[in-house]
């Protein structure tokens, strides 16, 4: 039977007959009708096709006075129960779309969009508009609704008010108390599965596609990294492991094995490196090159490339000879004649050479003092000294000048004569008292 009777409305009939200040016949038999009427409506028991409830639904003991508590509560219910107590909806259906919902509407939502649904699917639930579920499968789903702002985010989250405040996920049975990940309020999102990873696929948590991750990381177990290529910016590597072991794994030899560096130019890429050259095994340093190292492999006839300098405290040779490009081929022997050496090489052989420098020394002759050897000249300088002699004092050659004839002006008929130090003109005195006279004729 048809139960639209609204209980509040019977009451408010009831009230306002009794304050009624006379009351006729009619009055009372109305008032009883409404009490009668009343009295049905709160045990009224049975099957309805169909109940209308204008106001405020009260199912249970106390349901009304928790209800003055409440923001707009359109039904309130109220119970004591020693277990656990719910509110039982099931649809006995066991078509391939039938399922069991409960669905939220917002203000402009449509049996199409503008919902939240919580429900859970048939034992033969197989609709191929909603592939996500299969059978017996819960399900909370959100839909925004169309033509306007809606964002149709479903939102997870817990208030503050409590001690923990997390949000736990206990995949597998709520019995076994088995927390799978939980969500501590600014502090982690933490994932306890003890399963391992030997694969990109396998392990506690999997990712299909790329993370990111701002902030600090630390792991405790190993790292296997995968793909064409692993890419690593960092300002500051520290690697506790002495060794650090490249080409791991590698059966062949056909990479070049080493540490490349990647620089610039006037806006041109260019790299650097010390590598092992897989082609003759030489470990070769090079740089400038503007072609990239691809596969693991360096064209060193790449463009640009050129070997760059060394600079080493010292070197050990196991081998019997260093060969280089630049050095020729040297032997240790050879190498240890070096030890020793305080200054530059060249200046010590040109100090030791067999001769002087003969630069400007056209002409000269070889002589020594003894010690050092060095250029003399054979004579002193000529220019400007015409006319003299060569002399010697026993130690140095140099040029000196003839003694010039005193003047012969007016002493005709002289005699040339010396003191000793300066010549001089004297006249010739006749004898007066000869001793010897010589004629001469034919």
């Amino acid at each position: 039977m048809p139960f639209s009777t609204e209980i509040t409305n019977i009451k408010s009939e009831i009230n306002s007959g009794l304050a009624a200040s006379q009351y006729t016949a009619k009055d009372l038999v109305y008032v009883s009708k409404a009490i009668e009427a009343l009295a049905n409506a709160e045990s009224v028991e049975g099957t309805f096709n169909t109940a209308t409830i204008d106001s405020l639904l009260y199912v249970g003991t106390g349901a009304s006075t928790f209800a003055a508590g409440l923001t707009n509560p359109v039904a309130v219910f109220v119970t004591d129960e020693t277990d656990y107590a719910q509110i039982a909806f099931k649809n006995s259906g066991t078509n391939a779309n039938s399922s069991t919902d409960v669905i939220l509407y917002t203000n402009n939502g449509t049996d199409s969009n503008g919902w939240i649904d919580m429900g859970i699917t048939s034992s033969n639930f197989n609709d191929p508009s909603f592939t996500i579920t299969g059978k017996g499968d819960g399900y909370i789903f959100v839909s925004g609704a169309a033509g306007g702002d809606d964002r149709g985010n479903l939102v997870l989250a817990t208030d503050n008010t409590g001690s923990q405040n997390k949000i736990i996920f206990a995949a597998g049975g709520l019995a076994s108390d088995n927390e799978q990940m939980s969500i501590t309020p600014d502090q982690n999102v933490h994932i306890e599965i003890a399963t391992a990873s030997t694969s990109p696929s396998t392990g506690a948590l999997t990712v299909v596609g790329g993370v990111g991750i701002q902030g600090d990381v630390n792991i405790q177990g190993d790292i296997t990294f995968g793909g064409t290529g692993t890419t690593l910016t960092t300002t500051t590597l520290t690697v506790t492991d002495p060794q650090v072991t490249v080409g791991s794994g590698n059966t062949t030899d056909a990479l070049d094995l080493g540490i490349v560096g990647n620089y610039g130019t006037g806006g041109t890429a260019k790299y650097t490196g010390i590598v092992r050259d897989a082609t003759d095994g030489v470990y070769k340093f090079f740089k400038d090159t503007t072609v990239a190292p691809a596969s693991g492999v360096v064209n060193f006839a790449g463009a640009g490339l050129a070997y760059a300098d060394v600079r080493l405290g010292g070197l050990t040779a196991s081998s019997a000879t260093i060969t280089s490009a630049t050095i020729g081929s040297v032997t240790n022997t050879e190498i240890g004649y070096l030890s020793g050496v305080t200054s530059a090489i060249q200046t010590q052989l040109n100090a030791k050479a067999e001769y002087p420098s003969q630069t400007g020394n056209s002409g000269n002759f070889l002589t020594t003092n003894g010690t050092s050897a060095s250029w003399a000249a054979i004579y002193p300088t000529q220019t400007g000294q015409s006319g003299k002699y060569l002399t010697t004092n026993g130690t140095t050659v140099s040029w000196a000048t003839v003694d010039a004839l005193p003047s012969q002006t007016n002493n005709g008929g002289y005699y040339l004569t010396t003191n000793g130090t300066t010549a001089s003109w004297a006249p010739l005195v006749t004898d007066p008292n000869p001793n010897i006279f010589m004629m001469m004729g034919a």
